[in-house]
């Protein structure tokens, strides 16, 4: 930290036994206190164990990444991406007895990567080779943030915006049924908000399509709420709301709400996460037309002041 990072990439886990997998152990509250006090941003790897999280990726604060399968294609297509078989996730099948949160975030391409090195020590595929895992995937994550970092400085010591643009901005779902039974109807309990997009991240932020503001026991329900404009030519809307776990306190439940320009109220409303995802299309709320859209943030549980970020798309 002394040396002034903006990110931190964790691509190593810690599975010293099934115990501490899908847990929040005491490396994962380790990284969260890191992020609250620093504001440094961290992205973590969900682990290679198929169905279980690896430490540090049950942080909260942290981004953690899974994998999929891009086919080696040159574009996101939903025709051939699969997710890797060996990409870890967590849904708590306790989910409303135990504090964890759910996992991962995001994904990115995490198969058949040409990294350099050689395998296994052995000089016989020349200076690079191919190889999979969310080791390899998290990096990209940690590489869109860095370019996103250096056009804006707004980004900068703010990770709960890094997470929100990151989920906000993410392509399509594999399987767009598996959903949590928490109420975030759009975070999928193996796929996060979905596929990588820096292209995706890049607009929004250009856009300024974000906000990252202070919220206290006064501002709930956020007020104002948060205007954004939707153009007859939108066919998706998404929104993103994250916000930072504090040491020592229980992670706060907070409500994301969009309020559309006919009083329609779509909302995501999870219970241990620190992170919640709205989208959904004009058509299916029977909505044409332009109008001016409002986010609005509740708080069912939880004290004191709450770094906050939202952003649209």
């Amino acid at each position: 930290m002394s040396y002034g990072v903006n990110i931190i990439n964790m691509s190593f886990d810690d599975q010293c036994g099934s115990t501490t997998m899908g847990t929040y152990d005491n490396l994962c509250k380790y990284i969260d206190s890191i992020i609250e006090e620093t504001e440094v941003s961290i992205v973590a790897v969900s682990g290679n164990t198929s169905y279980d999280v690896t430490s540090p990726g049950m942080s909260y604060n942290a981004i953690t990444v899974g994998s999929f399968d891009d086919k080696n294609t040159t574009t996101i297509n939903p025709c051939d991406d699969i997710l890797s078989a060996f990409s870890g996730y967590w849904e708590d099948p306790a989910y409303y007895y135990r504090k964890h949160p759910e996992k991962p975030d995001i994904l990115a391409p995490g198969q058949r990567i040409t990294v350099s090195g050689l395998p296994d020590g052995i000089p016989t595929d020349g200076p690079y080779r191919v190889s999979s895992g969310t080791s390899f995937a998290a990096p990209q994550v940690s590489g869109t943030l860095a370019q996103l970092m250096y056009v804006s400085n707004n980004l900068k010591y703010r990770p709960s915006l890094s997470k929100a643009l990151i989920n906000v901005s993410a392509k399509y779902k594999i399987d767009d049924s598996s959903f949590t039974v928490s109420g975030m109807d759009k975070y999928s309990d193996t796929e996060g908000a979905g596929k990588l997009s820096a292209r995706n991240a890049a607009w929004v932020l250009a856009s300024g399509r974000y906000k990252y503001y202070l919220g206290g026991t006064s501002t709930f329900p956020s007020s104002p709420s948060i205007p954004f404009t939707v153009l007859s030519s939108d066919q998706m809307i998404r929104v993103a709301l994250a916000w930072e776990k504090r040491e020592g306190v229980d992670i706060s439940n907070l409500n994301l709400k969009v309020v559309t320009s006919d009083n329609t109220v779509v909302s995501s409303q999870s219970v241990y996460n620190n992170v919640e995802v709205i989208e959904f299309t004009l058509p299916e709320l029977n909505l044409y037309g332009r109008g001016t859209y409002y986010i609005i943030i509740e708080r069912n549980s939880g004290t004191g002041i709450e770094w906050l970020s939202v952003a649209w798309y």
